[in-house]
């Protein structure tokens, strides 16, 4: 009996693996596409149209009215379009469309609102660093610098749109959190909180509202406190008083709980110390400082924070870190690490005392 020389043929794939193989390849094509939805959200954003949507199912003609730019009715249909295909709007059967519960989230008025979040991320000069990734990757600096000439903060400094739009952003991180940061710590044993970089006074302005035995210093640089302290309106804002400066020189005293929310992350090592060590110098021996940031996880555990951490290369040349790495930047500046609690949102507290 004769045996066969032709060569086996590879075994065909079953249908579980050709169906995997193309989940994979389909979710590989939506991470490398993201930046359509990024910008298809951005433009929603800036032109308001959850906003206009709020009130009622309307048609791109009517959006195109309302919009007070020279908006395109076709193009704007066909943006509309694109958005019930991301989930933010519904398309009805006469023409008009409608806001999703998710869509509500970028209407200004809706509690946790990430408009201003969605603007900052579509803004064009934040693209120009982003496209310079490969910079940061291979010389381990900030492409922003790079871009710009200049770093992200003076750049912000100097074109006051563009600050504008970053500061309102950054309390639109504030209003998603705060609610995260109440629940996860115990603040009934303070009386005086300072907020270290605390920009607009999203964070302290909710932390008051849930304390009302609290009151507050904002600490900032003078561009930003003067904008703030023009604007007090309710109740939680007269007990917040604002304080212009440099936490690299020095931060005000008489607090009881010192807060630095997303500050440390923005910065080198021997940057952080600096601004830990002025915290330390000013603190009485009894307040606690809270450190409120993204801790990125050991091992393979997903993480917003090991993504969050790529645009704080590109950014500013800072970093997102793991408990240990805190834990040392505070040893060295004289603190001592108390407790890590998680919250609900990205970001968690460390509390930290005063050493001997």
């Amino acid at each position: 009996m004769s045996t066969s020389n032709q060569p086996s043929s590879p075994e065909e794939p079953n249908n579980a693996t050709t169906q995997q193989a193309s989940l994979q390849r389909k979710a590989l094509m939506e991470y490398i596409m993201g930046f359509r939805a990024t910008q298809i959200i951005a433009v929603a954003a800036r032109l308001n149209l959850a906003g206009h949507l709020e009130e009622g199912a309307k048609t791109a003609v009517q959006l195109s009215q309302l919009t007070h730019t020279h908006t395109h009715p076709q193009a704007l249909y066909r943006l509309l379009r694109a958005l019930a295909n991301l989930g933010i709007v519904e398309a009805n059967q006469d023409d008009t469309f409608s806001l999703t519960a998710t869509g509500n989230l970028l209407c200004q008025t809706t509690s946790g609102s990430l408009r201003n979040v969605a603007i900052l991320y579509g803004e064009e000069w934040l693209w120009k660093a982003y496209a310079q990734l490969s910079y940061s990757i291979e010389e381990g600096d900030q492409a922003f610098e790079f871009v710009h000439g200049q770093s992200m903060y003076a750049y912000l400094q100097q074109y006051a749109q563009a600050g504008e739009v970053f500061n309102k952003a950054m309390s639109g991180f504030s209003h998603m959190e705060s609610a995260a940061i109440t629940k996860a710590y115990n603040f009934s044993s303070a009386h005086t909180l300072v907020d270290i970089g605390g920009g607009q006074g999203a964070l302290v302005s909710f932390l008051l509202k849930a304390n009302p035995h609290l009151s507050a210093i904002v600490f900032d640089l003078p561009e930003v406190v003067g904008t703030n302290a023009a604007n007090l309106t309710s109740t939680e804002d007269l007990r917040i008083a604002y304080v212009s400066g440099d936490f690299f020189k020095e931060v005000p005293a008489a607090g009881d709980i010192y807060l630095l929310k997303s500050v440390l992350h923005n910065w080198d090592d021997e940057s952080c110390i600096s601004i830990l060590h002025n915290c330390r110098k000013t603190m009485p021996s009894h307040a606690r400082l809270l450190i409120i940031e993204r801790i990125i996880p050991d091992g393979n555990e997903t993480s917003e924070a090991k993504l969050f951490d790529i645009n704080m290369l590109v950014m500013t040349g800072g970093q997102e870190r793991i408990v240990e790495e805190y834990r040392n930047l505070l040893d060295v500046a004289g603190f001592k690490l108390l407790n890590v609690l998680p919250t609900s949102s990205p970001v968690s507290i460390l509390e930290c005392s005063k050493t001997v």
